[in-house]
């Protein structure tokens, strides 16, 4: 069977533009354009957001489509323990012939730093990571730290 190329449609909420996915550009989107459309937004109450998290819905992609509001809050409590809180982002592509983290991690580095960002905010985490396995990757959320260092209004856990 012969496959032929088609175009890709991404449908959107009327008003409401896409965030995820965009056009594939020569380069990956800087701090300007990602904070221009909308990013690296203050978190002012970081148990309020975990709530939009619950009304969401959104559930983990991890094989058993845990509430990914249930797992935040699990890690926040312990947290609130004594427990010392981490939060990974984990872009190693496990699933065969997915190459959507690759793709995120390459052209979209700061949104998966702010999604960390704003995760390690919610559970009160002190570090977070990023792990990659691809260098194109690396090279592309080791710019994107690079010009968050430069930028004393956007906090990150220490790394």
């Amino acid at each position: 069977m012969t496959s032929t190329a088609t175009d890709l449609t991404v449908a959107a909420w009327p008003g409401c533009a896409p965030r995820l996915l965009r056009l594939a550009q020569a380069a990956a989107e800087d701090f300007a354009e990602y904070a221009q459309a909308g990013g690296y937004r203050r978190v002012i109450d970081a148990d309020a957001l975990l709530g939009q998290v619950d009304l969401s819905g959104l559930l983990g992609r991890g094989g058993a489509a845990f509430p990914m509001g249930s797992k935040l809050r699990t890690v926040r409590d312990a947290g609130r323990r004594g427990v010392d809180t981490v939060v990974v982002a984990n872009g190693e592509e496990g699933e065969p012939a997915s190459v959507k983290d690759r793709w995120l991690l390459r052209n979209r580095p700061h949104l998966v730093l702010d999604g960390l960002r704003i995760a390690s905010a919610i559970v009160g985490a002190s570090r977070a990571y990023v792990y990659v396995s691809d260098q194109q990757s690396a090279t592309a959320v080791a710019a994107a730290l690079g010009e968050l260092s430069r930028r004393r209004s956007v906090r990150l856990p220490s790394t």
